[in-house]
């Protein structure tokens, strides 16, 4: 197969996967996060806490009752948001369809595709 024609069909597979139901839902899904501001908010403020609570763990701090039911009720407030969680579904949706578009293109070219494009260089 020709570069060119090889390079056609994946600018095809791209073309047909931006419609695929899962993708379009994913797309949708981020800009509702985005426009967002309680749920922006929110995402910062655990990420944040985050990153906080992981450095003083890091330099040998104990996190201390509060810190910890803080951090819990951040990832409580995250998980219960319907925004947050639209997202999450969404892109579990088009892992999975991906997923099997790499399975099939494993079975169709003979080889571990996933695996072979996973790798970091030679």
């Amino acid at each position: 197969m020709a570069a060119t024609t090889l390079e056609t069909s994946a600018d095809h597979l791209a073309l047909q996967l931006a419609y695929e139901p899962a993708v379009i839902e994913l797309r949708e899904a981020r800009a509702a996060l985005d426009s967002d501001t309680e749920a922006r908010s929110l995402v910062e403020r655990y990420q944040q806490t985050h990153l906080e609570l992981a450095t003083k763990q890091r330099a040998g701090d104990v996190l201390t009752d509060e810190q910890i039911s803080v951090f819990q009720g951040l990832q409580a407030s995250i998980q219960s948001h319907p925004t947050i969680r639209r997202l999450v579904e969404a892109e579990q949706d088009a892992t999975a369809m991906l997923t099997a578009v790499a399975a099939e293109i494993d079975e169709h070219a003979g080889i571990d595709f996933t695996r072979l494009a996973a790798r970091g260089g030679c």
